[in-house]
């Protein structure tokens, strides 16, 4: 009996672990669908974002084209602009040059910046001597200097003044210290 019963425990071992590998075999089975239907979850989410990605990267790439474009036309349109500035600048710069009465261009602090021949034929200095220098302290008689730069002062702050706009007799001073003969001149605002 002994060896009828080693038989039966001998034969239900095998069956038994046959058992657990289909039992395991099944657990693996089921893992490896939920593995296969994850990773096919995961590939179709992958696929959209790909498409959205190249969706977005699309519209980008045509936002920044329109952009480009558009500075494009800026540039064109800025540089015309500059080549009549150019051009502008250069005929008032021949018209000045031409005219027959001083031209005197200052900055904000007084300082000649453009000084034209009528001036230098005028004042006796030449455009070079007289640019960058207090137009006050160059032509104005020294009697006159405090009011004229208190006047200038307040058209600084206000931008106004009583002569701006109007033509006026001024008395003033050549190189050589004698008085330039009063003359009519208009005094504008550029």
């Amino acid at each position: 009996m002994t060896g009828g019963r080693r038989s039966d425990m001998e034969k239900s071992k095998p069956e038994k672990e046959l058992k657990k590998a289909k039992t395991t075999i099944h657990e693996l089975e089921g893992k490896l669908e939920e593995t296969a239907s994850e990773l096919a979850r995961t590939n179709t989410d992958l696929l959209q974002l790909t498409v959205e990605l190249e969706d977005r990267v699309a519209a980008r790439t045509a936002e920044l084209r329109e952009a480009l474009t558009s500075i494009e036309r800026e540039k064109e349109e800025h540089e015309r602009a500059y080549e009549k500035l150019l051009e502008s600048e250069s005929r008032a710069r021949a018209i000045t040059q031409a005219a027959n009465d001083a031209i005197i261009q200052i900055d904000n602090e007084g300082k000649v910046i453009y000084w034209n021949p009528a001036a230098e034929t005028m004042f006796k200095y030449s455009s070079r001597e007289a640019t960058g220098k207090d137009v006050v302290n160059l032509i104005v008689p020294e009697r006159m200097r405090a009011d004229h730069k208190k006047a200038f002062n307040v058209f600084k702050e206000t931008g106004r003044g009583r002569l701006i706009g109007n033509t006026v007799e001024i008395s003033s001073l050549n190189k050589d210290g004698g008085g330039v003969p009063d003359r009519a001149l208009p005094l504008t605002r550029i």
